[in-house]
C-alpha cells in the first residue's frame, strides 16, 4: 500500500487485513519499489495523491517482468473521471470507501488472478520475445 499519509488508509489496511491480506505500507514510489523488489507482492493499492504525482514510475514498477502486478487506486469518495484517468493511466482498477467486505474480496481476488496469469505467461515466454 503506497499512502503519503497512512492514516488516510487505515480504513482500508483494516478491511484488507479482515480479508486475510497482508500489507506493508510504503510513502511514495521509492519505498514501494524496494517493497517490491523484496516481497514480490500481486497487487500494489496506491492514494490517489501519490497515484496523481507518481503514476509514470507507479506503472513501469508494475509492469516489471520480474514483478508483475496490478496497481489499485485509492480515492476518497468514488468519482468516475478519477476512476476513467486512473484506468488511462494504468491502473487495474479504482476504490473508494466504504469498503464492503464482499466488493473487497472481488477486487482483490481479481486483481491477483490477472496479475499471478500474467506472470504464469512471461514465465513461458523468452525475454528477448516478451520485450518485443
Amino acid at each position: 500500500m503506497v499512502c503519503d499519509q497512512p492514516e488516510s488508509c487505515a480504513e482500508l489496511t483494516s478491511a484488507l487485513g479482515s480479508l486475510g491480506v497482508e500489507t506493508r505500507i510504503a510513502k511514495n514510489s521509492v519505498e514501494a519499489q524496494e517493497i517490491t523488489r523484496r516481497e514480490q507482492p500481486l497487487l500494489a493499492f496506491v492514494d490517489l495523491n501519490v497515484w496523481q504525482q507518481s503514476s509514470m514510475e507507479l506503472v513501469k514498477m508494475a509492469s516489471n517482468p520480474e514483478q508483475i502486478l496490478n496497481i489499485i487506486v485509492i480515492g476518497q469518495l468514488p468519482d468516475i473521471e478519477k476512476y476513467v484517468s486512473a484506468i488511462e493511466k494504468g491502473a487495474f482498477n479504482f476504490i473508494a470507501p466504504p469498503f464492503v467486505s464482499d466488493i473487497l474480496s472481488l477486487v482483490v481476488r481479481t486483481a491477483a488472478e490477472d496479475a499471478g496469469e500474467r506472470r504464469k505467461l512471461l514465465a513461458r515466454v523468452p525475454l528477448s520475445h516478451a520485450a518485443g
